[in-house]
């Protein structure tokens, strides 16, 4: 089966599809405050979920669509990527960038000395 995660206003909305690609079943799945980006560890099969009012990353396992930890980082948070190989999440802040350990979603540095959002890549 593949997922497909679509943010909504106030939670992470995950199908569950079939082969044919036809949605099987949805699920809600409650996060943070105004969540604007998602991003995917297909390696680890977790999701990362920016929560730009809460100031958090909302962490959802794929396997059982539930919310595995919420990590807080800095102020409104918004892009976000994850190197698969490394397990590492960087989250664009405003004027700096959290680096959250995949490992034990926690943020193990921050980057200050930022001029706005970053596009992460």
């Amino acid at each position: 089966m593949r997922r497909l995660y679509i943010l909504r206003q106030l939670a992470l909305a995950a199908a569950i599809l079939s082969s044919e690609l036809s949605a099987v079943s949805i699920k809600t799945i409650p996060v943070g405050t105004t969540p604007i980006y998602l991003a995917v560890n297909q390696m680890t099969n977790r999701v990362y979920v920016s929560n730009l009012l809460s100031h958090t990353v909302s962490v959802i396992d794929g396997a059982t669509n539930t919310v595995a930890a919420t990590v807080p980082v800095g102020t409104d948070p918004s892009f976000i990527d994850v190197d698969a190989n490394t397990n590492m999440v960087y989250v664009s802040n405003i004027n700096s960038v959290s680096v959250i350990d995949g490992h034990n979603n926690t943020v193990v540095t921050t980057i200050t000395d930022v001029s706005s959002h970053l596009a992460l890549r």
